[in-house]
């Protein structure tokens, strides 16, 4: 079976002078999906991420998506 990888990656900076909690929604759709490793799904992966951003500061959210052919 072959398949195809992506390295996702979200980089933040933040101009604020207060802190801030990132979320991120994706919504994949494959005959199958495998995201960091874990067990593959057929179908629509609903993916959730939050990271902390701090005030002034830079922070980044990333994961790995497989996909099976």
């Amino acid at each position: 079976m072959l398949s195809t990888s992506y390295q996702v990656t979200y980089r933040f900076v933040s101009t604020r002078t207060t802190a801030t909690r990132v979320s991120v929604r994706e919504q994949l759709y494959g005959r199958s999906v495998s995201v960091d490793g874990q067990a593959t799904q057929n179908g629509q992966v609903v993916l959730n991420c939050q990271v902390d951003l701090p005030a002034k500061g830079k922070a980044s959210l990333g994961f790995t998506l497989k996909l099976l052919n």
